[in-house]
């Protein structure tokens, strides 16, 4: 008897074990799950920040990230007109945001979101600058080049078109001046904020809004019918940093040339990517090569160059 009290004693107590053991192995198991799941958390946000980190200029697109030195003395120069401020209002940011931003860092940067969305036609890129946020800071640095500028700030060349403002620098100084002029850009962002300028300095009366949607486009998009009348009335248009960021161009300086009339004058700054794509392919990229298409033979025989200046050239009208 006592034999067998024994034998169940230790059956017992080796049930128990076991069961203990079990118990052990499935807290240690769910120990382990947590562990594992926590460095994948960790991994991910890891990898979030690596990936963020890929989209940042990459060197074909104008400056790179630039000192924030550079642009607090860029933001005090008068022919910007408080732009910093101006967009420190108009968004919201806070000053560190906005020097982010302003200084091009890292994602910032509109090449970085050209890369993300990367855009595999024509109209997706056309899409790309609609909607895009980071020209709206790298534009603001863009100051008036005022020998160019002077040129169309007479009335013998009003009304000038400024074909892709930006954020209405040049407009906003040939306003003050008193000349009649047009703004045209894409950028949802940017027009937005070029209309908020023109408001708060009250130049109104001056200054014509233009949309990439008209009756005479058919209320569809279209950045070349929308703003450009292809009647000669124009007394000059103004083109810098603008052309070089579109696939055949030529097809806009054609319709430029039909818009202007005999003696207006056409200024264009165009850094075209000097390299070309492979044969076959759609050149999408930030800055296109001008496809083989001079600008002598996209201006074609009713314009001559009238100046040359550093990159930025002048063409005058002088047949219809």
């Amino acid at each position: 008897m006592e034999e067998e009290i024994v034998a169940i004693r230790k059956e017992k107590e080796a049930a128990i074990k076991a069961a203990r053991n079990e118990m052990e192995v499935l807290v240690l198991e769910k120990s382990m799950a947590v562990q594992s799941q926590r460095a994948i958390n960790t991994a991910n946000l890891l990898s979030v920040d690596a990936c963020r980190d890929v989209f940042k200029t990459q060197g074909q697109g104008g400056n790179g990230e630039m000192k924030l030195s550079s642009i607090l003395d860029t933001c005090k120069r008068p022919l910007l007109f408080n732009v910093c401020e101006d967009l420190k209002n108009f968004t919201g940011l806070t000053d560190d945001e906005l020097h982010e931003r302003l200084t091009r860092k890292g994602r910032f940067h509109f090449e970085g979101e050209h890369l993300f969305w990367n855009p595999s036609s024509a109209t997706e890129l056309a899409l790309d600058y609609t909607t895009s946020v980071d020209y709206l800071f790298a534009n603001a640095m863009h100051g008036v080049w005022e020998g160019a500028i002077n040129k169309v700030a007479r009335k013998q060349y009003e009304p000038v078109l400024e074909y892709s403002a930006g954020v209405g620098n040049n407009v906003l100084y040939l306003a003050k001046k008193g000349i009649k002029v047009q703004y045209f850009g894409v950028g949802m962002v940017e027009y937005a904020f070029a209309q908020y300028r023109v408001w708060k300095y009250g130049l109104e009366d001056m200054v014509e809004f233009k949309k990439p949607f008209s009756a005479q486009g058919g209320y569809v998009f279209d950045p070349i019918n929308s703003p450009l009348p292809l009647d000669s009335s124009l007394g000059s248009i103004i083109a810098m940093d603008v052309l070089e960021h579109i696939p055949k161009y030529h097809h806009v300086v054609e319709a430029m040339v039909k818009s202007v009339r005999v003696g207006g004058i056409i200024i264009e700054n165009t850094p075209f990517a000097n390299n070309k794509v492979e044969d076959g392919k759609e050149d999408l990229r930030v800055h296109v090569s001008n496809g083989g298409v001079t600008m002598v033979e996209a201006m074609g025989p009713k314009m001559k160059l009238a100046q040359s200046m550093g990159g930025l050239e002048v063409w005058e009208k002088i047949s219809e």
